[in-house]
This record gives C-alpha cells, structure tokens and sequence, in this order.
C-alpha cells in the first residue's frame, strides 16, 4: 500500500471513529442489578437502584413499624470496622466516610461495579435521597459517590425539603452528577449511603441512568483530520503532475 492509500485509510477510520464518538458504552437503567457487586441493603425500586441505612428488625424507621423501609431483608454493615466495613468495600480507608470525631459514620449500604475507560470518557448519574432523619440534631445521613478512588458528597438529610411519602417524609429534589476521566484503564465505580452519629433514623439513596459515554473529539481533532485529507489531496496532485 502506498503512502496515499495509507493516508486516506487512516483518515477514514479516525473519521468513522468521530461519527461514533457520542455512542453510550453501557446505560444501567436499574431494572436488574446483576452488573454490580452489593452490600447491605440494596434493591430496585420505582426505577431507582436504592441503598438504605434501614435495619430489617429495629426500629430506625418509627412510627413506622421495625424494618419498614428495609428493602431486601439484609441489613447495613456497620462502617469503622476495617476490612469488613463499608469503606474497604468502596475502597476508601476506614473512618473515611466520617464528617467529623463528633459525627461518624456507623452504618451504610453500597453497589460498586469496575469497567474499562478511555481519558475523556463521561460518566453520568442521576439521584435521589430520600429520608426521615429529620430534626435537632438530625439530618447527617448522606449519599456518596467514589469514583475512581475520588470520593463526591452527593447530598444529605439536610438537603431533603420535599415532602415525599412513608416511611420517608422528605426527599431532595432528583440531582444530576457528571465525571470525566482523565486517563484510561480499569476504574471502579461506587455509591453508598451511610447513617451519621446513630442507628435511629434511616436514609435511602437512588440512582438512575448510570451510563459512560464515550469521549467527543475535540475541535482541534477535527482540523488534525482536514489537514491530512489535504495532505492525501497534494501527494495525488504531485504524482499526476
């Protein structure tokens, strides 16, 4: 093959590659969640793939009765505990999920997955949290998000001033988190949420339409990609003069 032939293919390729830069490598919609490794209490729900701070048998979530808002019939696993806690199995060292010395993490949920990425690659998530840790000094639980070792504070009880329904009086508004990779390999994703400084009042956290996007070449690729097609253009030219 010669130079031109050599050329016009590889320009060919790199613009069929552009045409589908903006295809989804994968969308979990959370009708099923075989693709993800769980912990605690995680189900589907209305959608949602939800992680509670619920107890199956005690009573966090009164006045409703003792495992009320439980979901799957397993309970939390206490965080602050090493090895076995939720923080080693989001990857993140222990007590890393704690706000303060005075308001620790002692139990959450969590789902985690691992996928290839390329740098540029986006990762989109939308959420939920729902809650009935309410009142003087209540209101810590959290949901999170460690993504590539990066750990993202996606909202608290705090946060929750729409009223929603039992056993969970109030939710947040749906949020919209987005992750660009900057480099490519193997990553870890993960999403959990925790109950803060108790075991008395519980919180879920949904997630929706979790999906990698391949990266959008930028302008200057575009102009890469012109400026060798017109190279292809003057070696033709030369060799018919």
């Amino acid at each position: 093959m010669n130079i031109k032939h050599t050329l016009l293919a590889a320009a060919i390729l790199a613009l069929c590659g552009t045409a589908q830069a903006a295809t989804p490598k994968f969308s979990d919609d959370f009708n099923s969640l075989a693709n993800w490794t769980l912990l605690g209490d995680v189900s589907t729900f209305s959608g949602y793939g939800v992680m509670t701070t619920a107890s199956s048998t005690e009573g966090d979530d009164f006045p409703m009765p003792n495992g009320a808002a439980n979901l799957s019939g397993n309970n939390p696993v206490e965080a602050n505990v090493g090895p076995t806690g939720i923080e080693a199995f989001v990857g993140l060292a222990n007590g890393a999920l704690d706000l303060s010395a005075l308001s620790q993490a002692t139990e959450g949920s969590a789902i985690k997955r691992s996928f290839d990425v390329k740098a540029g690659d986006k990762l989109s998530i939308d959420w939920l949290l729902a809650t009935n840790d309410t009142g003087v000094g209540f209101g810590l639980d959290y949901g999170f998000a460690v993504i590539d070792g990066h750990f993202i504070s996606m909202a608290s009880a705090n946060d929750a001033n729409t009223p929603f329904a039992d056993p969970y009086p109030w939710s947040t508004t749906p949020g919209h988190l987005e992750y660009t990779f900057q480099h490519s390999g193997t990553i870890s994703v993960a999403f959990g949420v925790v109950d803060v400084g108790d075991y008395i009042a519980s919180t879920a956290f949904g997630i929706d339409q979790v999906t990698l996007t391949a990266a959008v070449p930028e302008p200057g690729t575009y102009a890469l990609l012109m400026a060798g097609l017109g190279l292809v253009g003057g070696i033709a030219r030369r060799r018919r003069g």
